[in-house]
């Protein structure tokens, strides 16, 4: 449907597609897209002398595949949730949490189901490390429903915090309504992990 609504935009404005892209383009492109980094030169005159019909679909296959693919899309998503490597005020460290988002990139998990099992997430950060979203905000309840709505509703209502939004349709109100769906969101003393077998974690 989308090729064909191009052909019809085209042919309406006399227009042409562009010329296709050579391998010397495609390659540093594919690359800056799915990796994160232009390709070495091995990779470059590997891809340059093959012979292959199907090497740029091959080519993609591979990078979609790869860690360099994991490690990007890593970085974007930990600039978007503003992960940290440690739970302020706390002595825990992220690196489950961490590991836990790039094995969901492995697995190719839906962006929806990723924000369900970090919004949804109960549980302690060695148990469940998609808890560690909350986290990060840790004793912050109202600004972190800001951040919420910024990153998955894609509006800010932060001024609503205070008082009725004069710019959006938000009211203050609504926003103590958004933030009770976290009333429940509570951290133990301390957020200590357990100190060794047999010892139960701090309440």
């Amino acid at each position: 449907r989308v090729d064909a609504a191009v052909e019809v935009g085209l042919k309406e404005h006399s227009l042409k597609y562009n010329e296709p892209l050579n391998d010397h383009m495609f390659v540093r492109r594919v690359y800056a897209d799915l990796a994160g980094r232009i390709p070495t030169y091995e990779e470059l005159t590997v891809f340059l002398r093959s012979r292959n019909p199907a090497k740029r679909s091959d080519l993609i296959e591979h990078l979609l595949v790869s860690e360099d693919y994991v490690s990007d899309n890593f970085n974007y998503l930990a600039d978007l949730l503003r992960i940290q490597s440690k739970i302020p005020g706390t002595v825990l460290r992220t690196d489950a949490f961490i590991h836990w988002l790039k094995d969901q990139i492995r697995k190719n998990r839906s962006f929806d189901n990723l924000v369900e099992d970090m919004v949804a997430a109960e549980g302690r950060i060695w148990e469940n490390p998609a808890v560690a979203y909350h986290l990060r905000d840790n004793g912050m309840k109202l600004d972190h429903v800001s951040f919420m709505t910024k990153v998955f509703l894609g509006t800010d209502i932060s001024c609503a915090q205070c008082h009725d939004d004069p710019f959006q349709d938000w009211t203050q109100y609504e926003y103590y309504e958004l933030s009770a769906f976290l009333g429940d969101l509570e951290t133990k003393k301390g957020l200590n992990p357990p100190r060794g077998k047999g010892k139960k974690a701090p309440k």
